[in-house]
């Protein structure tokens, strides 16, 4: 009795070690995945861009497949918001030596306040450096290169609905709405390990778009603004990965 459960034991023990084994080589040949990854971006305004904007942030997400020899492909998206809007005299014509305005319904002071307002849309292609020969080791420096769109304005942030000039099509003309085609950078490092909910990506990225306003006119103005503008944003940015690697065929 003693002896069919020690051999028992030993033959569990057996079959641990060669599932382990299999499991080793069957995660030896896990290499492309799918890389979901939301971000966030804490952005540096210069050139055009500081004239107008200072700090801001930028929540996104990436959906992004790793290739053979850990190379990248993917979409990326992340919308812009701040507070700190340096063209803050767009509204002085029609507001209040205060900077308010006189609601109509009940003649009392209204603050309106402005607010940057945008987004990114690009799509980026890279390569993971890995120093480690270990093939199951993706983790390494993260090298890309984006192109897309970017778009900017100044939100009226108008809290009351009781200022007709300043209602949702008067507004546009104060917003100083700008778009243009956007190219990025990014260098940090990643962390990426399979079957771990641990993974994430950090590191500096610069986007650097050529835009131009597409109102017709600006109403503080009376002026259509034609500027060619050099938008810079210099950003920290961390990201966290939900990685969803695929086996490949056996050699």
């Amino acid at each position: 009795m003693i002896k069919n459960k020690l051999l028992l034991a030993f033959l569990c023990c057996v079959a641990n070690l060669f599932a382990q084994k299999e499991e080793f080589v069957t995660d030896k040949n896990f290499n492309n995945a799918i890389l979901i990854a939301p971000s966030f971006t804490a952005q540096f305004p210069l050139l055009d861009m500081q004239k107008r904007f200072g700090y801001n942030s930028q929540l996104g997400g990436s959906l992004s497949y790793q290739l053979r020899k850990h190379w990248h492909i993917g979409v990326d998206a992340g919308f812009m918001f701040g507070n700190k809007v340096k063209e803050d005299s767009i509204l002085d014509r029609i507001s209040t030596s205060q900077g308010s305005f006189i609601g109509v319904q009940n003649g009392t002071l209204l603050n309106v306040f402005l607010q940057e307002r945008g987004f990114t849309v690009k799509a980026f292609f890279g390569k993971t450096i890995v120093f480690s020969k270990n093939p199951m080791n993706h983790s390494g420096l993260l090298l890309l290169t984006g192109f897309g769109f970017m778009q900017h304005k100044i939100l009226v942030d108008v809290r009351k609905e009781t200022l007709p000039q300043l209602n949702s099509t008067y507004r546009k003309g104060y917003d100083r709405l700008t778009t243009g085609p956007v190219i990025s950078q990014f260098i940090g490092g990643i962390y990426l390990k399979h079957k771990k909910w641990l993974s994430f990506y950090g590191g500096v990225q610069a986007d650097i778009a050529f835009t131009q306003s597409r109102r017709p006119i600006n109403f503080d103005t009376q002026t259509t603004d034609t500027q060619k503008r050099i938008d810079l944003l210099i950003g920290i940015k961390f990201g966290w990965i939900i990685p969803v690697f695929k086996k490949k065929e056996m050699d």
